[in-house]
């Protein structure tokens, strides 16, 4: 690999993971509410905490914002190494393998910004938006299935790490077709989540974990 080709991989790196600092969460809680989102609820700066202290209204635009800013920065960290093809198609998404390279950079931003003392979310919308980026038909059922059990589980963090798994899963099998590279990543996004959640694994076994009514 020549130094360039170094470097551009590392800028790749380094705006998926600038990027991910944009904390959405915490620009929609000091617009509305007028603190810091690491001072409301749980503390973690990500779309489930806006929905149990701020409702509905407000978690949605920042699951949305989350999840694009791992798109952007997988498209944008393609574009800049500039290696291979790169076309889109709408079952298998971005051909160009190295999406991966800023996309998860953007979940390691998102979860540990340098601008928030490294204390970010989970990585919860961030990973979908990457699962949709390499495969949007498949991504977006995936969001919409995790919607819908949310609605009768209410246990998002269960839902959160089964959505993982089963995307380990499908896509595994389903679309990498044996790449290791793209199995390697999706193993590597699974035990990240699963850290991410290692408290929330503790209240389940548990049974601690508080439920979430979007209802109510």
């Amino acid at each position: 690999m020549s130094p360039i080709l170094v470097l551009r991989y590392i800028a790749a790196a380094l705006s998926g993971y600038f990027l991910g600092n944009i904390s959405v969460s915490n620009i929609i809680a000091r617009s509305v509410a007028k603190k810091d989102i690491r001072t409301m609820g749980s503390g973690n700066a990500g779309a489930t905490n806006v929905l149990r202290n701020m409702g509905l209204k407000y978690a949605i635009p920042t699951f949305v914002g989350d999840a694009l800013k791992a798109m952007l920065a997988a498209v944008l960290g393609c574009l800049i190494i500039g290696e291979g093809f790169f076309e889109f198609d709408w079952l298998y998404g971005y051909t160009c393998p190295q999406i991966f390279v800023g996309g998860f950079a953007a979940i390691l931003g998102h979860n540990f910004p340098v601008f928030m003392g490294f204390k970010g979310g989970k990585g919860v919308s961030c990973s979908l938006g990457l699962l949709i980026v390499m495969n949007p038909l498949l991504g977006i059922a995936l969001v919409i299935l995790a919607a819908a059990a949310n609605l009768f589980i209410k246990l998002y963090s269960l839902v959160s790490i089964a959505t993982m798994l089963l995307a380990t899963f499908l896509y595994a099998f389903l679309d990498a077709g044996g790449d290791m590279i793209e199995i390697c990543v999706l193993i590597a996004m699974l035990l990240l989540m699963l850290f991410m959640h290692r408290q929330n694994i503790l209240r389940l076994i548990k049974g601690q974990e508080s439920k979430i009514d979007v209802f109510k």
